[in-house]
């Protein structure tokens, strides 16, 4: 899975900012977080690897319920490729 580009923040010096008063009506509102490009590769990363692993493991429960063999095998190859997978 590729995820697309991020995009430019217009905040790069800045953790936080605050939404412009005309967007929120004025009012006061609690700064909103804002993340490096690295910070959300990293989040993506970590998304990614967990989806994989949660794939891989589907593979591997089914390998230790099926009685036949050769789906067993298949089953292992299966997760050890997802597990493997870097792009």
């Amino acid at each position: 899975m590729t995820l697309p580009p991020l995009p430019l923040s217009l905040f790069h010096e800045r953790t936080t900012a605050y939404p412009p008063s005309h967007i929120v009506g004025g009012r006061d509102y609690e700064p909103m977080k804002l993340y490096t490009a690295d910070q959300m590769r990293d989040y993506a990363t970590a998304a990614v690897q967990a989806e994989r692993e949660a794939c891989a493991k589907m593979c591997v429960d089914y390998a230790m319920r099926t009685p036949s063999k050769l789906e067993q095998i298949a089953s292992d190859n299966c997760a050890a490729a997802i597990r493997a997978r870097t792009d």
